[in-house]
């Protein structure tokens, strides 16, 4: 794997330090599966708004929903 080094607050540091008792065996574990769950959360969002857009595209598309109704 490869090494990072970031800038933490006291606060942030001093949750890290309680990462055995959420279940981490160590700090770097824990600040994977947050950046994880971060990265997710902000590509389910793209998927939502590329779909809210896709939606807006078809309303404003007579010709595309003739071609699905005749589907």
């Amino acid at each position: 794997m490869v090494q990072a080094k970031v800038t933490l607050t006291k606060e942030l540091v001093d949750f890290i330090d309680i990462h055995k008792e959420l279940g981490f065996k160590d700090k770097s574990s824990m600040i994977r599966d947050a950046l994880e769950q971060m990265k997710r959360a902000y590509e389910q969002e793209k998927l939502k708004n590329s779909a809210s857009l896709y939606a807006k595209l078809y309303e404003k598309d007579c010709e595309a929903k003739e071609w699905l109704d005749d589907i």
